[in-house]
């Protein structure tokens, strides 16, 4: 993930995918995952690489 300032200065972690860039096909929507601020993003790989499968 990326790390970008929020409001206040506050740090925050983001990770962005697309399937037409990994997975060479048209994205059919978008998804935001937006877990609570002790689980890390690497814990939803699984889900984001299923979703991309699906475009």
């Amino acid at each position: 993930g990326d790390w970008f300032r929020g409001a206040g200065g506050l740090r925050l972690r983001a990770g962005f995918w697309t399937p037409s860039t990994l997975q060479a096909k048209t994205p059919r929507g978008t998804v935001v995952l937006s877990p609570g601020r002790t689980e890390p993003i690497e814990k939803y790989f699984e889900l984001i690489g299923n979703f991309l499968a699906r475009g």
